[in-house]
């Protein structure tokens, strides 16, 4: 009888089922910012330099000896820092029972179909995971609790949050009321039973009270693993609350906030289509030519209502074959696409001149384990054979200074 995990037969079919860039697609589907953002797959070394240039030579006057002295005058160069942010990792596996592979060995089609479920589970998940992670602060944080926690069942702050969450996953919590605080009671995790999405509501297998001692109302879940480990996203180069000293990537961007950290404009009671255009405004006073804005699927309908927008479709771009509602949004700036993302929190809006991003990866973005050759391992103590995937990823951004974020009303 044929080996039908030999590695031959193994490889062959994965090459079959995963050609070059179909992974890709597997992770980008849905996921707009993810798919239009410029990849780079040239991420080698310790880490990466990123170069900014945020003010221009100070040396210029209508005194030519104020210029040329170089005793008193104001001759120096540019003002320039650069950032240094390394690659994260992110992994994923699934495991195919032997017994199962064989008894479908003969229907070639049910063998395959089982087996493309089981590869593209995991892809899917690695793409959520990241798609995830770019809009956010590199915390890891997934959902914050909004309920009392000596239960089961957990109410996050945001209903939409929920969608984060995985049956059987395990979470532990970050003290409040920012993420990425210490972990409670050293890390100890809680496992998800249910997930409901519409009405934002998590129940674990055991009591928070007792599997995550002193858990408090506005804590933070945080998948185990991922605390302050995730990619630094949108939300950490761009914060909503002007920067502080502490270093970000090597840099302290107190020096110029608004050329290394962005604009942001904090008014949550204001109509967020006005709040765009005025933010789109003030970049462009400050140099800037934004020319597309994210928001979540819930704030995009609230907005294409108010303009009696019509709504187009722009292709993704790069190896993703489909497209994206937009409303194109006219500013002082010039035209915006304003553009659903399911991953953007609903209380934010992210306006940005998108040729600035780089999602700098190594490797197929995301690829299959084998580093030895081998596509699948036997697993230990089991008849079963285990898929391993990941990626190695950071977001960058080369001009922070052209980028916003605003507040938006949930």
């Amino acid at each position: 009888m044929s080996n039908v995990v030999g590695d031959v037969a193994w490889d062959a079919m994965l090459k079959e089922l995963y050609p070059p860039g179909l992974p890709q697609d597997l992770m980008l589907r849905n996921h707009p910012f993810m798919s239009l953002v410029p990849k780079d797959d040239n991420a080698t070394g310790e880490y990466m330099v990123i170069p900014v240039i945020y003010d221009l030579p100070p040396g210029r006057s209508a005194d030519p000896a104020q210029v040329f002295n170089s005793t008193t005058g104001p001759v120096d160069s540019s003002k320039h820092t650069k950032f240094t942010p390394k690659l994260f990792e992110d992994y994923a596996a699934t495991y195919l029972n032997m017994l199962t592979v064989y008894k479908t060995a003969n229907d070639r089609g049910s063998f395959v179909e089982a087996r493309k479920m089981e590869i593209d589970g995991i892809l899917t998940q690695l793409g959520n995971s990241l798609a995830h992670a770019l809009f956010r602060d590199g915390t890891g944080a997934v959902g914050q609790v909004n309920s009392a926690v000596a239960s089961t069942t957990i109410t996050l702050t945001t209903r939409s949050d929920a969608k984060f969450f995985v049956v059987n996953g395990q979470y532990a919590l970050q003290t409040g009321p920012t993420p990425g605080g210490a972990l409670r009671n050293g890390g100890n995790f809680a496992t998800v039973a249910k997930v409901d999405e519409d009405a934002g509501i998590i129940t674990f297998t055991a009591n928070l009270s007792a599997s995550i001692a002193a858990a408090a109302i506005g804590d933070w879940f945080v998948a185990v693993g991922d605390t302050n480990d995730k990619v630094t996203g949108l939300a950490g180069w761009i914060p909503l609350a002007s920067p502080s000293a502490t270093l970000f990537f090597g840099v302290d961007r107190t020096v110029h906030p608004t050329r290394l950290a962005g604009s942001r404009l904090d008014q949550p009671s204001v109509p967020a289509e006005d709040t765009l255009t005025e933010l789109a405004e003030i970049m462009f006073e400050r140099g800037a030519r934004p020319d597309r804005c994210f928001v979540s699927p819930r704030q995009f309908s609230k907005i294409a209502k108010r303009l009696n927008a019509k709504v187009e479709y722009d292709n993704a771009g790069g190896e993703a074959h489909f497209s994206f509602s937009t409303v194109v949004v006219h500013t002082s700036a010039g035209a915006v696409r304003l553009t659903p993302d399911p991953d953007c929190p609903d209380n934010l809006g992210y306006v940005l001149e998108m040729k600035h991003w780089r999602l700098k990866h190594l490797l197929d973005l995301p690829h299959i384990v084998m580093d030895d050759g081998v596509r699948a391992l036997r697993r230990s103590g089991s008849d079963s054979i285990e898929i391993r995937a990941r990626y190695y990823a950071q977001l960058v951004c080369y001009k922070p200074g052209a980028q916003g974020v605003f507040s938006c009303s949930l």
